[in-house]
């Protein structure tokens, strides 16, 4: 489990680096809301993935070792592991009469507190939305629904549902380019990118790439909106000014698309930058391979030919790197570095040996092995004594060779005192014929790494390295690199200047003046001359009527 979370993190890092330091920076909106879903998908996805591969050939065949019993229930392996487990586990404890307290047991805890939060919150936004829907006015619209909020709130939109301050419809506030703006987000179906990440986060709220997913998100739906209202021919720098206007705007629920997410400097440039259709493309492909290389690397890889003699179950060998995984420790030398060990005191050793040695060399590359056991197993041939010499029936005497295990490091046996020549033991034909088949691999490493075949690999490779590298520092590169820097100097140039500060100052005080002016009482004087008028209209109209049926009855 900690494997697939971590391989989670790393594909979802990957693709919104990507986003943020290639993609978002160009004029290419639905792309990348395809982007930003489907990667966001696979972020989660891929680590479940299994390509198979193809079985190597000529790699000597590994006997079978693993007892029938075993083979026929490869399936079961994981039970019979964690019951040997449990079982040593507990031997292990009751020998110990006081254990530090272990706060791993803690983490699910927090895990599904937290969840519990975000679930809680998660629906708490949305029966805010729901109550606030069904205690306002609703005004229904071709394809809409307006709601007239009667609190002070900004302008936002989910789904089909337009949310808008009471105050602004009767005054008529409410721009044009506003209720485009909204449509937009209603039309392309904005809510469903949003309510997707705020689902995700509720069980995975550990992932910091998920909160860089939501604002990448919603800031691309604001660049999608803008383009749709351009679109109509209107004019930008006067909707460049209305959105100036709603710059002090917050969001009033986080499932919602509100009309002022993203910083508005960054909307300007968007709606004035060009990316040629050539660069559009080149980026469009250019990001395949970074799903093809994030696929193969983060996925799970299985033999696509299991056959006896040439590896074990997938099962199996799952269950072996999980056992392995969970013994597996870092260990502080002498010298202030840190290596891997494998404790051994809580596994089947002699099952996880035998499935180790059932494994396929393809497989075994992928694994690491259980480390030998250091106890010497005495063995009266090696030693080149032979008890019938001595005159001696083990029979007679009730004696099993087979539960003789002599552990000689225990006993404080020196093999210098029995008499042993190691020199002889070593020099044997049985013993040089087990290095030999241990080097068989490496010599046929060694022979693929010096064949003509991977020597033309390894050139084609250098020689294309070497032209990225000469692309990199031509001229024609840094020249385009130059270009890029100095117009976005221009363009922080500009924003910071007195005559661009200006034109927001004199922006933002006619904007204080009209509101001024519609918060007076003058303004408000007329607003009820008017409505008292249209009132009076009203009862004058229905006056008439009453007068023209009262007389056609009499007709």
């Amino acid at each position: 489990m900690i494997e697939l979370i971590f391989k989670t993190l790393a594909c979802s890092g990957l693709f919104i680096a990507f986003y943020l330091l290639i993609l978002q920076r160009e004029k290419m909106f639905a792309f990348n809301r395809f982007y930003l879903i489907a990667t966001l998908l696979l972020s989660f996805a891929i680590p479940f993935m299994e390509f198979g591969m193809n079985q190597m050939e000529n790699v000597p065949v590994v006997a079978e070792v693993i007892p029938v019993e075993i083979a026929k229930n490869d399936i079961n392996i994981a039970e019979l592991v964690a019951q040997k487990n449990v079982e040593k586990q507990t031997i292990s404890t009751a020998g110990s009469s006081q254990s530090t307290f272990n706060w791993w047991i803690l983490v699910p805890l927090i895990y599904l507190v937290l969840t519990l939060v975000m679930l809680l919150r998660f629906i708490s936004n949305l029966l805010n939305l729901f109550v606030m829907t069904r205690m306002n006015d609703r005004i229904q619209k071709q394809g809409f629904t307006i709601v007239s909020v009667k609190t002070d709130i900004s302008t936002f939109s989910f789904f089909n549902y337009l949310f808008v301050p009471k105050n602004e419809i009767h005054s008529e506030r409410i721009q044009p380019e506003i209720f485009r703006h909204e449509l937009a987000h209603m039309k392309q179906k904005h809510s469903f990118d949003v309510l997707l990440i705020e689902f995700l986060k509720i069980f995975f709220w550990f992932n910091p790439f998920l909160y860089m997913y939501k604002k990448s998100i919603q800031t691309n739906h604001e660049f999608l909106a803008d383009a749709e209202v351009l679109n109509q021919n209107l004019d930008t720098v006067h909707y460049q000014r209305l959105l100036l206007e709603k710059v002090s705007a917050k969001s009033q629920t986080a499932l919602a698309s509100p009309f002022n997410y993203l910083v508005t400097k960054k909307r300007f440039i968007m709606m004035t930058k060009k990316t040629s259709r050539m660069k559009t493309i080149a980026l469009k492909l250019f990001s395949i391979p970074l799903l093809v290389i994030t696929m193969l690397v983060f996925s799970e890889k299985v033999s696509a030919q299991v056959q006896p003699g040439k590896g074990v179950s997938k099962e199996m060998f799952r269950e072996y790197k999980k056992q392995v995984r969970k013994a597996t420790v870092k260990v502080k030398n002498a010298d202030g570095t840190k290596t891997e060990k494998i404790q051994t005191e809580n596994l089947d050793t002699e099952l996880l040996a035998n499935i180790y040695n059932q494994m396929s060399d393809e497989q075994k590359l992928k694994v690491k092995p259980l480390p030998q056991n250091k106890s010497f197993n005495l063995n009266l041939g090696d030693l080149g004594v032979h008890l019938g010499n001595l005159g001696v029936e083990l029979g007679d005497m009730g004696v099993d060779l087979g539960n003789i295990n002599v552990d000689l490091g225990d006993l404080g046996v020196e093999l210098g005192n029995l008499g042993v020549d190691l020199g002889d033991m070593f020099s044997s034909p049985e013993f040089l014929d087990l290095i030999a088949g241990i080097n068989i691999d490496s010599e046929e490493i060694q022979k693929y790494a010096d064949s003509p075949e991977m020597q033309k690999k390894i050139k084609e490779i250098e020689k294309k390295a070497a032209e990225i590298e000469k692309y990199y520092d031509s001229p024609e590169f840094n020249k385009k690199i130059k270009d890029i820097e100095d117009r976005a100097a221009e363009i922080e140039k500009y924003y910071d200047s007195p005559e661009f500060k200006k034109k927001i100052e004199d922006i933002e005080r006619k904007a204080a003046e009209i509101e001024k002016y519609y918060d007076s009482p003058e303004f408000q004087n007329k607003i009820k001359e008017i409505e008292r008028k249209a009132e009076e209209m009203g009862k004058e109209a229905e006056k008439k009527a009453a007068e023209a049926e009262r007389k056609a009855k009499k007709a």
